[in-house]
């Protein structure tokens, strides 16, 4: 847009000066060099800026222009100059919104002046979304009715800015064409802002196989190349090609996850956090992480879940009330609707935490030791509690994980003396710093359990499992740990380190 405004306006000054057709397109074309550099010559600046010079070049050949042409040599520039832009997501997008404007928006009949904007707006949404959906987790329709309003308040405050610059030696006219720019301007972003407040208008989905794009994006080319043919059946070719379009395009966002139970240890340093996804469909968050010195609720929860394809969240349970597994609540519950919160029942709390108590009112819910949530043949429960939190153990058939918050001696002298001697799959234990109780060694003597998850390497805890014989992982080696349910078999894959193993069920 700046590159076309900038050579448009340019040109007609040219021309109205009476430079001539040649003169005023070589004029233009080193203008808009000059631009480009000045402009940091990013992906996007420099596939309009190739496509703009190779425009002006034909009218000094004085051969017809092509729009396809010069978006191909553009594209081809680019990557003769640095071939790994191919892999960019941003020359990905740029190529493909003024692919799918040149491609697409002709099949949009009857553009008129007002239409244009929504007609774009729905041809890039059709170029782009699988790709957008792939790497960032998210269809937002609500583009379209955006674009709208924003396309022609942002072309009208480029307009009135480069005039501004034109003008900057008339005192009084430079002013008012700065400040309605910034009018302009500031129009734009409040209905930018306010719709980006409106949760229907964006969702945030799984990422899509990479077969179904290709056969997308295979349809939309048929489609396209159909469409300029004359041939017999040409209408019943196109509306089989229009529905399969269509049969994909809803399959991005309707395509229903997998019920399969999974816990995933995210890798949040020398906190707890954890994610369980449960057969029925519910999802569960374990602890809301840290608000300082990063608020791990904004820049760790809430990407995770929207990549995950988490619309909204069942509950979040709380193993204590402590700064480092309540401080993201706040962000949490900003970003996502919580049914239930599930915190034990504790004396100690901060005043931040009472406060989101009394903001959830009936859906914070406390809960004491014994107490359990049942997700058809599923559990959440909590098996130990002290004065400063309690272990949660997470159930799902015959598959028992266990976290223990803290290194606490009264946690591990109810597990220890518990009558349950069901065995248990995976332990994730706390971070190092704190006195390691004598009931601990005791216990992993009577439990022994399959694995052990570290938030970090701690000699000394690893010296009693290398004795034990006992296998263990620590989070900040191998990144989040995701334990998944598939039959008879739970699969172990660390985001770092790829597949683990799995455990078989006889």
């Amino acid at each position: 847009m700046n590159i076309t405004m900038i050579a448009g306006t340019f040109y007609l000054i040219f021309l109205f000066c009476g430079v001539g057709y040649r003169g005023t397109s070589l004029l233009t074309a080193m203008i808009v060099i000059l631009y480009v550099g000045l402009a940091g010559g990013g992906i996007p600046i420099q596939r309009a800026g190739y496509g703009s010079v190779l425009v002006l070049i034909a009218v000094l050949a004085g051969r017809p222009s092509s729009l396809l042409n010069s978006l191909c040599f553009a594209f081809f520039a680019i990557l003769i100059g640095n071939p790994e832009s191919l892999w960019n997501v941003g020359f990905q997008l740029s190529f493909l919104c003024v692919l799918s404007l040149i491609l697409i928006l002709p099949l949009f009949t009857r553009l008129t002046f007002w239409t244009l904007s929504l007609g774009s707006s729905l041809a890039v949404l059709c170029g782009t979304f699988p790709v957008v959906l792939y790497y960032f987790n998210i269809f937002s329709p609500v583009s379209v009715f955006a674009n709208i309003v924003a396309i022609p308040l942002c072309d009208a405050a480029l307009f009135v800015a480069l005039f501004s610059i034109l003008f900057h030696p008339v005192p009084f006219l430079n002013l008012a064409l700065v400040r309605l720019a910034s009018g302009l301007v500031g129009i734009l972003l409040s209905w930018v802002r306010l719709l980006s407040t409106w949760r229907w208008g964006y969702w945030f989905l799984e990422r899509p196989p990479l077969a179904r794009l290709f056969a997308y994006y295979a349809a939309l080319a048929l489609l396209l190349f159909f469409y300029r043919r004359i041939f017999r059946g040409k209408r019943i070719v196109m509306v089989g090609l229009a529905c399969l379009c269509l049969g994909l395009s809803v399959s991005f966002v309707t395509e229903g996850r997998a019920r399969s139970f999974e816990v995933t240890f995210l890798a949040s340093g020398r906190n707890q956090l954890a994610h369980a996804r449960f057969q029925n469909g519910d999802d569960w968050l374990v602890n809301a992480g840290r608000s300082f010195p990063s608020d791990q609720g904004e820049w760790l929860i809430a990407p995770y879940l929207r990549c995950r394809g988490v619309q909204r969240l069942e509950g979040i349970w709380l193993t204590d009330h402590s700064g480092k597994h309540v401080g993201g609540l706040a962000s949490v519950l900003r970003d996502f609707p919580v049914r239930h919160l599930i915190y034990p029942d504790l004396s100690a709390g901060s005043p931040e935490f009472y406060k989101v108590l009394r903001k959830l009112g009936r859906r914070a819910k406390r809960f004491q030791f014994g107490d359990s949530l049942s997700m058809d043949f599923e559990n959440l429960s909590l098996i130990a509690q002290s004065d400063k939190g309690g272990a949660t153990l997470i159930e799902s058939g015959p598959w028992r994980i266990l976290l223990i918050p803290r290194w606490d001696a009264a946690i591990f002298f109810e597990l220890l003396e518990g009558k349950d001697d069901k065995e248990i799959h995976a332990v994730y234990l706390p971070p190092s710093g704190q006195g390691i109780p004598d009931d601990f060694y005791a216990w992993i003597d009577k439990v022994k359990p399959l694995l052990v998850v570290l938030p970090e390497s701690q000699p000394d805890i690893l010296a009693s499992l290398a004795l034990r014989g006992i296998p263990w992982f620590d989070l900040k080696t191998t990144g989040a740990m995701n334990f998944k349910r598939k039959g008879s078999r739970l699969e172990i894959v660390a985001f770092l380190k790829g597949p683990l193993g799995f455990y078989t069920f006889v």
